[in-house]
């Protein structure tokens, strides 16, 4: 027993699960010649894998394939999106925070949780973007302008700019009220082409680029209608 208590603390650091159940076996055999004893370096050997090992929590609720996953700056919140269409939400415990997000129609491809956890962002088959709070309601209109499935979405640290990408080649950029809870469509959308993306590769843009591709927001303000997202191909 001496010699599996001494290997429990070797194999601790680098395979803790073969240490754990090295500890179990140790604390078997104790129980088993002396059952009325449990010596002290077989139950400090036990405590403290106990105290490290982390043992994983499945998250069940989906109907079919996990498509992607995301979880709030703290850790607190986790979002998920699966092949049956939902958006779902859990806290670090496994329990759900919601009822089913439910609005995509198909595939939920790509998720995004921005970092306070309050908004979360979904992209799926149907070639809209959509956005939920914390609490599962919806922020505003689906925001559709992609000719075809969202493959990806991320969300800025501040929560007020939205990327998408798809499989029409395009990067989409989307900013707006949401966070107010404006029930409005984004107030502006600026599209970046494949090939204007392989080409900035090859070549840094200016620095004043990024304000340009932010400005558009004025310009549009004035002729956008309120049920369609402005666009504009750079």
């Amino acid at each position: 027993m001496r010699e599996k208590t001494a290997r429990v603390e070797n194999l601790l650091p680098f395979k803790p699960l073969d240490s754990l159940v090295l500890a179990i076996q140790a604390m078997g055999e104790n129980l088993e010649k002396l059952p009325q004893q449990i010596l002290a370096p077989v139950q400090y050997s036990l405590n403290q894998v106990v105290n490290k090992v982390t043992v994983s929590i499945p998250l069940r609720g989906h109907k079919d394939d996990v498509s992607s996953v995301a979880i709030s700056a703290n850790g607190q919140r986790i979002v998920s999106g699966g092949n049956d269409g939902t958006v779902r939400l859990w806290n670090r415990q496994g329990l759900t925070l919601a009822e089913p997000l439910r609005g995509h129609q198909g595939n939920v491809s790509s998720v995004a949780i921005s970092q306070d956890g309050q908004t979360i962002v979904s992209g799926g088959r149907d070639g809209t973007v959509r956005l939920w709070n914390h609490q599962g309601l919806t922020l505003a209109e689906p925001l559709r302008g992609h000719q075809g499935y969202v493959y990806s979405v991320a969300i800025s640290q501040d929560g007020q700019t939205i990327a998408s990408g798809g499989a029409d080649g395009t990067v989409r950029l989307w900013r707006g009220g949401w966070q107010a809870g404006c029930k409005s469509v984004a107030t502006g959308c600026v599209t970046i082409p494949s090939s204007q993306i392989r080409k900035q590769r090859k070549q840094k843009p200016p620095a004043k680029s990024a304000v340009n591709m932010f400005g558009v927001k004025k310009k549009l303000k004035a002729g956008i209608n309120k049920k369609k997202i402005g666009e504009i191909n750079l």
